[in-house]
């Protein structure tokens, strides 16, 4: 009751809060505010009530932080291995396709002095002599 009100007007509010606040059931909680007078029921205690423990609200934003950190881990991970693995192709075609290069043969066979002067050959062959031979070939002898 409000301290506004002498002992038989609280009586009186709190009878009919009561009546009232039968009306209430069967559910597991009620209240009743009439002028002067507040009523209320429930089967959990409301008056000391049992401190909610933050450890599930913590739990559950440490799970949310690891599961986001590992979850970007693998994603970076993943995503520079591709990016290795492109690379790596890129270079092996570039290297590729330089080996089988036509020109850059040219160059070596250029530079290497594979020429000769016929006179030079006919003298280290001893004037084509049978001794000589190495073989015979789809474009004639070999010495």
């Amino acid at each position: 009751c409000w301290n506004t009100l002498s002992p038989s007007s609280c009586r009186a509010c709190l009878e009919n809060a009561s009546v009232s606040i039968t009306k209430c059931l069967p559910w597991s909680e009620g209240r009743v505010l009439n002028t002067g007078c507040f009523m209320r029921y429930s089967d959990t205690n409301f008056l000391n009530p049992v401190p909610v423990t933050r450890s599930s609200s913590n739990r559950g934003r440490i799970i949310a932080i690891v599961t986001s950190a590992v979850s970007s881990l693998t994603v970076m991970t993943v995503a520079s291995m591709i990016v290795l693995y492109i690379k790596k192709r890129k270079h092996i075609q570039h290297r590729r396709k330089g080996s089988y290069d036509v020109h850059k043969f040219a160059e070596i066979l250029n530079d290497s002095g594979l020429y000769f002067k016929y006179s030079t050959v006919e003298k280290a062959t001893g004037h084509w002599d049978e001794s000589n031979k190495l073989g015979q070939g789809g474009y004639g002898t070999v010495y």
